[in-house]
């Protein structure tokens, strides 16, 4: 069931109608729009949005957003309060409860810089609510036992009515219903005393929810029909919403679930129409729930798995702790342990999570083992139990057998014990066999599914060797690489049979242009990656002739991203990249979030030359890759790599190698031929590995001039 709240200070004067919220808002919108000042654009913005708030929070959101723009050209810290706790609320009604807590936050803030009062409560309380909705309830009782010892010495009834509701929506979540029904009968009379109807609906829909759940049936059928009236006479559609659900889950209770269907759908029409996130994934559990009692399993199981995705997506942890024991109790009647145990344990977490009370804190193996241990203990007793019978009925014959003290007693005695014993060994002779029948046919059907997986494994392996001898035709032969770079070499070892990172190399135009390229992912999707990359790459060059660096990238950039928007899907793959082209040692390169490192002759640093912070692929702010212009002397040497090598996880503390190390490790073999730099580079990644998983592809290209 669910219960309402009160959170600004004219909730206890309107009631709701949606025609008469509608024509407001277009007045009001219309004067926004011609007000002259930023100042009255801004109040006339935020006024406008109250008006459709329970009827389109959607379209709310959106004007408040303009209202905070002008508030914030106004410079006026109380007008900016006001437009982020109008923000604040308009996102918990859409159940965005990060968004609801930053807006209510800054309306603190900017209030509290003109100690504007009214703004600094009102702002509190918004929090307070959306802190009860996530479930983090202790935040959520500080803020409202604060604001109710202030508004308690102001005598400010309105603020007292108001704050009594939700510290007692608070108490009720927690199951705490006497100190609900205190706090929310307080908050009744205040409403009786300022003749607000809306007010009184609210309250007895609410205290016929505390009537409910201490199993007053009566009580709570009478509150919520009170309730209704109030609700109909003034057009409260959110409150009839709230009522339908509460008088559904009444009848559910008294197992009249025709009838609680009924008010179930009734309920979730009205939250539909108002977009309320949180109702819909609600009302779709309790659904679910009355279709288990009508015995409509899978009818129920697609609702509340519907539920527990839209209360996953919002956020609201105490929906999906309840969503969760719903699923759990349905699979547990449909005999699936499996999903039961699933679902029941990521009950006992988040409920252990929301409710911290001492007397409830349970060991959790117990209470996670409880389902599937039931059985087995109920079979145990009843086993002990017959043990128990059969032993007094031996010890009554031998009783029997030792008064008597007749020979014949104790053979006939011994003769029915044999018979008895005899049918015993004969039943367990039969069931071993049954059982090892059965046994057997499993083994025959295991040994079947080994034989069929082996061989689709085998499908499988066969297929990766396969795309890799493609992958490999792509990449530059060892003769091209020994002709083009004969001072050089290229340390590449894929983290799987196949890989996302690649090499290239062509000769064109009288200079050489190669590249080391890391594609999104590893593995076979990283390998069809760069089989489009390295397409790209060439036909850029050797058929659109895009000699310089900066320009190549681009125009590849161009390419891939077109192959991968031939469909509708929003697929943002693509590859970074170092580039580098050589003629004359003159050095030109262009980088793709890869950068290129210079080791002088004799030089005792390491020269890094930044990329563009940007892949190769779609991106929502692109730009033009730069082209570098580097000369060489005989002796320099050039590095360019992905980041495999560095995010490699090893060593004595398992922490990354990192880039810093790399660089001191390439400084200290500059002495060596570049051949012997890839043999002490592939040595200390395996010594750095150790026992330790590849964790990505890793490829270097090393070239001494």
């Amino acid at each position: 069931m669910s219960l309402r709240f009160l959170f600004v200070l004219c909730c206890f004067g309107i009631a709701l109608n949606g025609s008469s919220q509608q024509n407001e808002f277009d007045s009001l919108y219309n004067i926004a729009v011609n007000s002259k000042t930023d100042y009255d654009k801004a109040l006339n913005y935020d006024n406008a949005g109250h008006k459709l708030a329970f009827i389109n929070p959607d379209s709310a959101l959106s004007i408040a957003k303009i209202g905070l723009t002008y508030a914030i050209k106004s410079k006026n810290d109380t007008l900016i309060s006001d437009s982020y706790y109008s923000l604040s609320i308009f996102f918990r009604y859409l159940s965005n409860y990060d968004e609801s807590i930053f807006n209510s936050k800054k309306a603190i803030e900017h209030a509290i810089k003109v100690n504007a009062l009214r703004q600094i409560v009102n702002a509190e309380k918004s929090l307070g609510i959306t802190y009860t909705e996530q479930g983090n309830y202790s935040l959520a009782i500080e803020i409202f036992y604060k604001q109710l010892f202030q508004a308690r010495n102001r005598k400010d009834t309105n603020e007292i009515a108001q704050i009594s509701t939700n510290l007692a929506n608070v108490y009720f979540y927690q199951e705490l219903y006497p100190k609900a029904l205190s706090y929310f009968e307080e908050a009744y009379k205040c409403a009786v005393d300022m003749k607000s109807e809306f007010g009184q609906s609210l309250l007895l829909g609410n205290i016929g929810g505390v009537y409910q759940k201490l199993n007053q049936f009566d009580l709570a059928l009478d509150y919520y029909n009170k309730s209704n009236e109030i609700a109909q006479k003034i057009e409260d559609y959110e409150g009839l919403g709230a009522n339908y659900g509460n008088i559904s889950s009444t009848y559910y209770t008294l197992e009249k679930y025709d009838q609680a269907l009924d008010y179930r759908l009734k309920s979730l029409k009205i939250k539909e129409e108002m977009n309320n996130l949180y109702g819909i994934s609600q009302s779709w559990n309790e659904l679910g729930k009355i279709y288990q009692m009508k015995k409509n399993i899978q009818k129920g199981l697609t609702y509340s798995t519907k539920a527990l995705d839209l209360a996953e997506q919002i956020g609201a942890k105490d929906l999906v702790k309840e969503v969760h024991e719903t699923i759990y109790k349905m699979y547990t009647d449909i005999n699936n342990p499996t999903k039961a145990f699933i679902h029941f344990k990521k009950f006992i977490e988040l409920r252990d999570s929301l409710f911290n009370e001492s007397n409830r804190k349970k060991d959790m193996r117990t209470e996670l083992n409880f389902l599937f241990q039931k059985q087995l203990l109920t079979d145990s007793i009843e086993q002990a139990k017959k043990v128990e019978i059969f032993n007094q009925k031996v010890e009554a014959e031998q009783y029997k057998v030792a008064s008597q003290k007749k020979l014949t007693l104790v053979f006939s005695v011994g003769f029915v014990l044999m018979m008895i014993l005899a049918v015993f060994i004969f039943k367990e002779y039969r069931a071993k066999k049954k059982s090892y029948l059965v046994i057997q046919q499993q083994k025959i059907e295991v040994e079947k599914q080994k034989q069929l997986v082996e061989e689709k494994n085998k499908e499988i392996s066969d297929s990766i060797t396969y795309a890799k001898r493609i992958q490999e035709a792509i990449l530059p032969s060892r003769y091209s690489l020994t002709e083009h770079l004969k001072n050089g070499f290229v340390l590449y070892k894929p983290k799987d049979i196949v890989s996302g990172d690649f090499y290239w190399l062509e000769n064109y135009k009288n200079h050489i242009y190669f590249a080391a390229a890391d594609c999104t992912g590893h593995g076979v999707p990283g390998a069809m990656v760069s089989v489009v990359c390295a397409n790209a790459l060439s036909k850029a060059l050797l058929e659109e002739n895009q000699t310089e660096t900066g320009k190549l990238l681009d125009r590849t950039r161009e390419l891939v991203v077109e192959r991968f928007t031939k469909n509708d899907d929003n697929v943002k793959d693509g590859m970074d990249i170092s580039l580098c082209r050589i003629s004359n040692n003159q050095l030109q390169w262009s980088g793709a979030n890869n950068p290129l490192w210079i080791i002088r002759k004799n030089g005792k640093e390491v020269e890094e030359i930044k990329a563009n912070k940007q892949p190769i692929g779609k991106t929502d702010n692109s730009s033009p890759f730069t082209t570098h212009e580097v000369e060489l002397f005989i002796g320099d040497s050039i590095y360019i790599f992905t980041d495999g090598f560095a995010d490699q996880f090893g060593g004595e503390k398992g922490k990354k190698f990192m880039y810093k190390q790399l660089k001191e490790l390439l400084l200290t073999i500059q002495h060596l031929k570049m051949d012997e730099q890839r043999e002490k580079l592939n040595q200390a990644f395996i010594n750095w590995q150790g026992s330790q998983e590849q964790v990505d592809d890793v490829c270097i290209i090393g070239v001494r001039v």
